[in-house]
């Protein structure tokens, strides 16, 4: 997974809003104390706690298309009816666009597709 350099600090500072989350096997996660990017495997699944504030998740595209979703539910619309619009253009980098019930979240990033998915979700989750 090529996990950008800024992603990775944002993942870092968003960690309090993230830290909820239980760590299942095949999260990739920052060990703050180590600083060494890894992946939750059985062996560290029990170690691995998001609310203790050595780690920090590091969501990935998937996860992150989820969390949009979630946003969605939770200001009472049907995920299912959204449309959205993940563009790449090279030197200007790329776009995600979320719509709901006519309301649009424009996100973008020079880095990578995550940071702006993050920043997507992030704008829909302050919207509210």
């Amino acid at each position: 997974m090529g996990f950008s350099t800024e992603y990775l600090r944002a993942c870092i500072e968003l960690r309090p809003r993230l830290s909820g989350r239980k760590a299942v096997l095949g999260d990739w996660y920052i060990d703050l104390r180590d600083e060494v990017l890894d992946v939750v495997s059985r062996v560290s699944l029990e170690e691995v706690e998001f609310s203790s504030g050595r780690y920090a998740w590091v969501p990935s595209a998937d996860q992150l298309f989820d969390l949009v979703d979630n946003q969605i539910r939770a200001e009472g619309f049907d995920p299912s009816r959204k449309v959205q619009l993940l563009m790449y253009k090279p030197g200007e980098g790329w776009k995600f666009q979320t719509r709901i019930s006519g309301c649009f979240t424009i996100a973008f990033a020079k880095d990578s597709l995550q940071s702006a998915l993050a920043k997507g979700w992030l704008q829909s989750a302050i919207r509210v």
